[in-house]
């Protein structure tokens, strides 16, 4: 879970600081306040997006790939004190919780600063003046702003007699809804505080709301000259409720400088248009090859639990690809594309009539795989967990040949699933057509610190076999998750296939391996 929001996280900072980037290119010093203000919300919404946004380009050929796929094996250390130390190094855990920490600090914060905006609007008079409500502050040192409908202005500015031009400015603000901005700018603040883009982005949203309220003052008719030095008398009063709309702000000399600027030329506008080219090259980022492999992807672990193996075959076949077990973990296509001519020269099949055997069946290969497997110290030590995905051939005469990782981890992982991979007993072999052939299978491997999971029981109807013996549902409760190194979940005809009668009325069998030094 944390390792798919670091992920997140790395797409949209990459997404932001591209967009930023363009901004301060071309479009920072026009004139164009309104495409601006599209620009920076539009870019700032999409980045945040863009990570969900996947689609599927079709592969021009459909690659021979392995569809004989085995049940997963769950490889867990044996050693608690390696799990422990594990734990601690899991610095994606602590990264993501610290991130999280300081969002809770600057929402309340934010909360704060909105509580303090209903508090001066219900402790001070308002009246209506053209339709906008307008409170009056007691206190002198409070520089006008506006918050959605709300226009709030000090005393003392009250008495200098330019309400007109205060009120014009704050009226542009409410009038187009800048406060929504700034909530959502402020928003993005909280969630990806660590972002210096986001802050930047926070920024120019605010002082582009600036130039769009100048320009609706000077756009009535009041005097450049006297409201720039209105400006100017306003400098020195505090701004101290950071989500507002402020009539002052710290960029004045970038306001007054806008508003003697030249009108950019029309037709540069067209180059917003750019934002299109970038967000499609953003988008491509995410695109996945559709092939045979990925059609299997949504058979996942999770499908194994409520689909018989007969119905997980009949959607590799539909698909045009033929499986002998449940498919129960994804796989790397674009790995596998590499290797494509090497599977070609060998001849291989993929799925044959009569599909290779362990001896013993399945069942007796994942007690083999459980008791021969070792999760590496260095590996174990160093907090790395997650899947190796073996491909190998049973040749003609059942022995395994040509293991290779086709999807790696860690190099130590990487060889302790091809040593107990090519430590195989002979298999019976396939046939096709009568005749004894070589086929492929894959087998995906996962080193997990945590162990797996206790398998939940609740109104399901299965037969429960631990180190090869028939337990009763009392008699697994009592076992400890701790104790747990692997679960093989089997369905329909393979649970079956392992166990005969004793699976026929059952929904599947649950295969659970404990740890042999608990």
């Amino acid at each position: 879970m944390e390792n798919s929001i670091l992920i997140y996280l790395v797409k949209t900072s990459v997404a932001f600081a591209l967009f930023f980037g363009l901004y301060l290119l071309l479009f920072r010093r026009d004139t164009f306040l309104v495409a601006k203000r599209i620009y920076l919300l539009a870019s700032l919404l999409f980045s945040a997006l863009m990570p969900f946004i996947t689609f599927h380009l079709s592969a021009d050929e459909k690659p021979r790939i392995p569809t004989a796929w085995l049940s997963e094996v769950v490889v867990v250390p044996f050693s608690s004190q390696a799990h422990a130390k594990a734990e601690v190094l899991d610095w994606q855990n602590v990264l993501v919780t610290a991130m999280f920490m300081v969002s809770i600090v600057f929402l309340i914060r934010f909360g704060l600063q909105l509580f303090e905006v209903f508090r001066l609007k219900y402790r001070n008079l308002s009246r209506k003046v053209n339709g906008y409500t307008v409170i009056n502050i007691s206190d002198n040192q409070v520089s006008p702003f506006s918050f959605f409908k709300w226009i709030f202005a000090g005393a003392n500015t009250w008495e200098q007699d330019v309400e007109n031009e205060i009120l014009r400015h704050e009226m542009v603000h409410v009038k187009q809804w800048h406060s929504a901005d700034v909530m959502l700018s402020e928003l993005f603040c909280i969630v990806f505080w660590w972002n210096p883009f986001v802050w930047c982005y926070r920024r120019e949203i605010r002082i582009n709301h600036e130039y769009l309220a100048d320009r609706g003052v000077l756009s009535v008719g009041f005097n450049p000259q006297q409201y720039q030095y209105l400006l100017l008398q306003t400098l020195a009063i505090t701004n101290r409720i950071p989500i507002n709309n402020h009539f002052n702000v710290s960029q004045l000399k970038q306001r007054i400088a806008m508003m003697n600027k030249k009108q950019s030329p029309m037709p540069s506008v067209a180059k917003y248009l750019l934002m299109m080219p970038l967000a499609g090259l953003l988008i491509a980022g995410n695109a996945v090859k559709a092939s045979p492999m990925k059609l299997l992807d949504g058979i996942s672990e999770n499908a194994v639990t409520s689909k018989s193996g007969e119905e997980t075959r009949s959607q590799a076949e539909a698909n045009g690809l033929t499986s002998s077990k449940t498919v129960t973990s994804k796989e790397d296509n674009t790995q596998f594309n590499e290797k494509k001519n090497e599977v070609k020269k060998k001849k291989a099949f993929v799925g044959v009539e009569q599909m290779p055997q362990f001896q013993g069946g399945e069942n007796a290969l994942m007690d083999y795989l459980s008791q021969n497997i070792r999760y590496p110290k260095v590996a174990a030590e160093s907090g790395i967990q997650g899947r190796v995905t073996v491909r190998f051939i049973i040749d003609e005469t059942g022995l395994v040949t040509d293991a290779v990782v086709i999807k790696g981890l860690d190099p130590s992982c990487d060889q302790e699933a091809i040593r107990v991979v090519k430590a195989m007993p002979k298999w019976i072999p396939g046939k096709q057509n009568g005749e004894v052939v070589p086929v492929y299978y894959t087998l995906p491997i996962s080193y997990r610190l945590t162990g797996p999971e206790k398998p939940k029981l609740e109104s399901q109807n299965l037969l429960i076999i631990v180190d090869g013996k028939e337990v009763s549902p009392e008699e697994f409760q009592k076992i400890n998750a701790s104790d747990i190194q692997s679960v093989n979940i089997l369905k329909g005809k393979s649970a079956i296939d392992a166990y005969g009668e004793k699976a026929q009325n059952k929904q599947g069998a649950i295969v659970i391996h404990l740890k042999k030094n608990r």
